[in-house]
């Protein structure tokens, strides 16, 4: 069995993306990129398709990839639940964008970056996804150099937060740390907002 299958039947609890947040990030989509429509965005590793209910709600075409069947059944019950009719969700490997065909106004991931084998050619693929005008956002638990961790507190999912700024400057023209979100005693949950 998938693994993910598993994780998503037993119910996993990430950090939900908070509709204040997404609101901020959404008014600073429209500042820094203002030819943006914002009418359709891809969630990339879209779990049981919590964050695609509230941009539906803000009126976008959603779409979303997920490696694991279970999550993309729960995805699409959410969104049928709640009357939803413009989705597109498919299985389909985070590392396998690059067979996506369609542009989005926002390429959008959450917590799936520190999973990603090949990081550099992933954010290359990604750019794939993203006309002009798009953003990428992207939201990754972060460790930084300047920490000292215990055990207990260094998160499988965290990745390092320099390597991470490094590569992404080094792939698209802008990248802007819009948000940390210190959750715990060393938690960091970063919010790049990204231009192609």
């Amino acid at each position: 069995m998938n693994k993910w299958n598993k994780i998503f039947e037993e119910g996993v609890n990430y950090i939900p993306l908070n509709n204040i947040l997404l609101n901020k990030i959404l008014n600073r989509i429209k500042k820094i990129a203002p030819n943006n429509q914002l009418n359709s965005m891809i969630d990339i590793g879209c779990g049981t398709g919590k964050a695609l209910l509230k941009f539906s709600e803000r009126g976008f075409n959603v779409s979303a990839i997920d490696i694991s069947e279970v999550a993309i059944e729960k995805a699409t019950e959410l969104l049928e639940k709640a009357k939803i009719d413009n989705f597109n969700l498919s299985i389909l490997d985070s590392c396998e964008v690059s067979s996506i065909t369609e542009n989005f106004d926002i390429v959008f991931s959450k917590f799936v970056y520190a999973f990603i084998g090949d990081k550099e050619k992933f954010l290359e693929n990604l750019k794939g996804l993203m006309h002009k005008d798009s953003i990428f956002i992207l939201m990754t638990a972060v460790l930084h150099d300047d920490i000292n961790y215990l055990a207990e507190d260094k998160p499988q999912s965290a990745i390092n937060f320099e390597e991470t700024k490094r590569l992404l400057e080094k792939t698209y023209s802008s990248v802007e740390i819009f948000q940390h979100n210190y959750f715990s005693e060393r938690g960091d949950v970063v919010t790049f907002i990204i231009k192609k």
